[in-house]
């Protein structure tokens, strides 16, 4: 294979980083999720929910924190 090229070479760009989705999710609502995936009189569903968006850092945790509160 060849490794000449006519085409030019682009520089690369960083993406661009949305400000509300790359915000960390704060350690009190981590914690106060954690609580809320042991407490038993959370339905089962709910507590599924809060269990996955907690494992990917979903930045909807403290929405859904708040909404199970409720």
């Amino acid at each position: 294979m060849s490794t000449h090229s006519s085409a030019p070479v682009r520089a690369e760009t960083p993406h661009a980083t949305n400000s509300n989705t790359n915000k960390p999710i704060c350690d009190a609502a981590k914690r106060r999720a954690q609580s809320l995936i042991n407490d038993k009189s959370i339905d089962a569903g709910g507590r599924t929910w809060l269990r996955y968006a907690l494992e990917i850092n979903d930045p909807a945790l403290p929405e859904l924190v708040r909404r199970a509160d409720g």
